[in-house]
């Protein structure tokens, strides 16, 4: 019995944009800072010694280098954004493109196998009564934000509609899906991001795909035995579980077909392939 396909044509509707959605450094205080291309905020929480730049441009580096030589990275978020093709103008297409694309990634998202996400919590955030909830055996409502690991992990992975920014109003171009991945201060120097000028060889496809990967379906193991009554068995056995998981599958993805022990989750290449160019032209951005 073969596993479920997973159709992402829905993905040859929208554009893919990368952007280092914020960063987090330490300071020695308030100082005034250069025009920025992204948006400075510090934090009073930290007695002005954290400094966030949000959408941080490649030119911003060397900026903050000269009045923060000694800044360290605390944090660091890139951000994958799905955007409906220009060629779609009509709001209401472009609206249920995005509800699509938020169903088909919560789906087939899985960064569970990647470093720091070992046994993280799942849930989920519904703006409508604040609520968190798990999503292990049911698929999120469009309007949920999805959580792979509280923002207290190492890595943080989040999946949400984006209509909204800094308290306003996206411009209609640029309402999008959101997948998002949050490297804390343990991630970042596991992966060797130390200063602002770090960012000029981090390696962002190598390092982040793992937190974007696509799956496609689940394919379950067949126990091997050398006695033929037992292989005929297992082989019953195998057809059985794989039509369970495929059900499984269809109704919530990934998800799923986690308590199957005995399964392997395959990868949509194409899909992946896109991110992973997505990715690797943020690095060339931010390259020397």
């Amino acid at each position: 019995m073969t596993t479920v396909s997973a159709p992402h044509d829905i993905l040859d509707q929208v554009e893919i944009r990368p952007r280092v959605d914020y960063i987090t450094i330490t300071t020695p205080g308030k100082v005034d800072l250069p025009e920025l291309g992204g948006r400075p905020h510090w934090s009073k929480k930290y007695n002005y010694q954290r400094l966030s730049i949000h959408d941080l441009h490649p030119g911003d580096i060397p900026a903050l280098q000269k009045v923060l030589p000694e800044a360290l990275v605390m944090k660091i978020e890139v951000a994958i954004d799905f955007v409906p093709i220009a060629s779609v103008t009509d709001i209401a297409e472009r609206t249920r493109i995005r509800q699509q694309v938020h169903a088909w990634l919560v789906k087939h998202l899985h960064p569970l196998d990647a470093p720091f996400m070992e046994g993280v919590e799942l849930m989920t955030f519904d703006p409508v009564g604040w609520l968190i909830r798990p999503f292990n055996f049911r698929a999120p409502l469009g309007r949920e934000e999805v959580l792979y690991g509280h923002r207290s992990r190492p890595v943080q992975v989040k999946i949400y509609t984006k209509l909204v920014d800094n308290k306003n109003n996206l411009d209609e171009s640029r309402c999008c899906v959101r997948a998002e991945t949050t490297l804390g201060t343990e991630a970042c120097r596991h992966y060797g991001l130390y200063t602002l000028g770090d960012l000029h060889t981090f390696k962002f496809r190598k390092v982040l795909s793992p937190y974007f990967r696509l799956t496609s379906g689940a394919r379950i193991r067949r126990r091997r035995s050398r006695r033929p009554i037992l292989q005929v068995v297992n082989e019953r056995i195998q057809q059985v579980r794989q039509r369970w998981a495929n059900e499984a599958w269809i109704q919530n993805g990934v998800r799923a077909v986690d308590d199957f022990s005995d399964r392997t989750l395959s990868r949509l290449v194409q899909p992946n392939q896109r991110i992973g160019k997505a990715l690797s032209r943020l690095q060339s951005r931010f390259a020397c």
